[in-house]
């Protein structure tokens, strides 16, 4: 059988269900990363969609992610342009039967897998479900039941919290099918002065994961007091700076659920490991969340059908992106969004209250800001997270509110971080 292993955000060969399902049934195998050209375009409210600081990183994925497949002799062919036309021509050209994605659960994924269905309905569309820490199969809650709150959802996983362990390459490898190919010139990484003081200062590689995993875990300990030194704002060691990685799918949830497990066997079990699992858990409710709400995270009104005091007021969303506000901490963590594409989770929640609750603005413009800038974007996570603070998502109070002068007091009372960003951005 011929098939196509279509890569998005699973760019690593190591404990990848969908991988090793393609090279076990098929004989075979093309795999191809297609970036869609319609994230070159702007999005519904006119932000584009897709910064440098995203686009390096996801190029710096993509020639691991080759590396690493030619090192078990297969090569990856990438693509720019309209997806479904792009896997037209593959299939046409090399009899392919069979097209191995990574089943996701937002709207234009979707969108995207209905697409091929209808277009290819001789061609057998395997999803594979991938991208969380709990596999679909074992939640163990029917997603029309799953609650609304994440106490509720936690409380009833953790009785029964089942997780599959990360799994090899398999050691059956299809045969390469070759194209006679030019690489587009999107594929080229663009110049630019990355900020000295970006406290994301990793490859974006699997091998670079695999050593911060190593590093953050069991040579540092840092594990130990993540809970105690999550909510920092400068360096590289306040958190864990899993997220970019677990977004580009350069690591499975998996498999730091298993490192962290193993490390509270071995080492020490506290608040903090503990703390470590609860985020991915975070991570997982928002996907799942996805699937119970569907297009309604990006409705005004959110899950609950809620109306707030806020509007599509350009101007206002203008002075805080470009980070002239009144506040000083909101216009630092902004510059730092700017001029690095990340932003502490603590700065997040000041920013996303700040733009909702002082200035009155729809908090779809922030999200799609954050989707344009972040270097860990993930639509669930993003839009779950925006709603939540506007208070439309899935916050029981509903009218949750981050006093950006208290907060600044509370955690950078030294004005170290502002500093950082208000005064040296060489």
């Amino acid at each position: 059988m011929n098939s196509i292993l279509l890569f998005t955000n699973n760019l690593r060969i190591e404990d990848n269900l969908t991988l090793q399902k393609a090279f076990l049934e098929s004989e075979k195998i093309l795999p191809i990363f297609i970036f869609d050209e319609e994230l070159l375009k702007e999005t519904k409210f006119h932000i584009p969609r897709f910064s440098i600081h995203r686009k390096n990183v996801l190029i710096e994925a993509l020639e691991d992610l080759e590396k690493n497949l030619s090192s078990i002799s297969l090569n990856l062919y990438k693509f720019f342009g309209n997806r479904i036309s792009i896997l037209e021509k593959l299939i046409f050209e090399n009899k392919i039967e069979k097209i191995y994605l990574q089943k996701e659960f937002a709207y234009e994924e979707i969108k995207f897998e209905t697409e091929i269905k209808i277009k290819f309905p001789n061609i057998k569309l395997e999803l594979v479900q991938d991208g969380s820490l709990i596999h679909l199969d074992d939640l163990q809650i029917e997603i029309i039941n799953l609650p609304d709150v994440f106490s509720s959802f936690r409380s009833k996983v953790e009785k029964n919290l089942y997780i599959r362990k990360p799994i090899s390459i398999p050691n059956k490898i299809p045969i390469q099918i070759k194209l006679d190919y030019k690489e587009n010139n999107f594929f080229e990484k663009e110049n630019y002065n990355k900020n000295k003081n970006s406290v994301f200062s990793f490859e974006a590689t699997e091998k670079e994961v695999k050593v911060h995993l190593e590093n953050y875990i069991w040579k540092e300990q840092k594990i130990s007091t993540y809970k105690e030194t999550r909510n920092g704002l400068v360096g590289k060691d306040y958190s864990t700076k899993f997220s970019t990685f677990l977004t580009l799918g350069l690591i499975s949830a998996r498999t730091i659920h298993y490192e962290v497990k193993k490390f509270e066997e071995e080492v020490l079990k506290n608040e903090s490991t503990y703390w470590v699992i609860f985020e991915l858990l975070w991570r997982d409710y928002f996907r799942f969340q996805f699937i119970k709400h569907k297009e309604k995270f990006f409705y005004k009104t959110g899950i609950g059908n809620i109306l707030k005091n806020t509007n599509l007021d350009f101007e206002r969303f203008k002075i805080w992106k470009e980070a002239k506000t009144n506040s000083d901490f909101i216009n630092a963590n902004m510059i730092e969004l700017n001029e690095t594409g990340f932003m502490s989770n603590r700065g997040r929640q000041n920013v996303a209250s700040f733009l909702v609750n002082d200035l009155k603005v729809d908090y779809r413009l922030g999200a799609e800001y954050f989707e344009s800038k972040l270097i860990d974007y993930d639509v669930y996570s993003n839009y779950g997270n925006w709603a939540y603070i506007a208070g439309v998502g899935n916050d029981p109070r509903k009218d949750r509110y981050f006093n950006p002068e208290k907060q600044a007091n509370m955690y950078d009372s030294d004005c170290k971080f502002r500093n950082i960003w208000l005064k040296n951005l060489e």
